[in-house]
């Protein structure tokens, strides 16, 4: 149950993220001439990415949460109708 309402949760915020024409480097607008700096803790240095790269990652971004909220609702929606599904044990005789 809790699986069904996390892909939900990741669908409407990928449907909502598909919508928005904004183009952010974390929670800040970026703008024509801004650049976008990142550092990871992973790679470690700074990545930067002009408007277009950032575009580009924030709608990869979009279609992994469409693409994942859309599997884990199915599986989550899946698990649940099975373990609902379930026949009664037989009555002790």
């Amino acid at each position: 149950m809790l699986t069904t309402a996390v892909g939900l949760f990741l669908l409407v915020g990928g449907i909502v993220t598909l919508s928005d024409d904004t183009v952010k480097c974390g929670s800040q607008t970026i703008s024509e001439g801004d650049t976008c700096t990142e550092t990871s803790w992973r790679t470690g240095p700074s990545n930067e990415r002009t408007l277009a790269e950032q575009r580009g990652e924030n709608t990869k971004t979009t279609w992994f949460l469409l693409g994942g909220g859309a599997f884990t609702l199915t599986g989550g929606a899946f698990w649940t109708y099975t373990q609902f599904r379930k026949r009664p044990a037989d009555p002790p005789r």
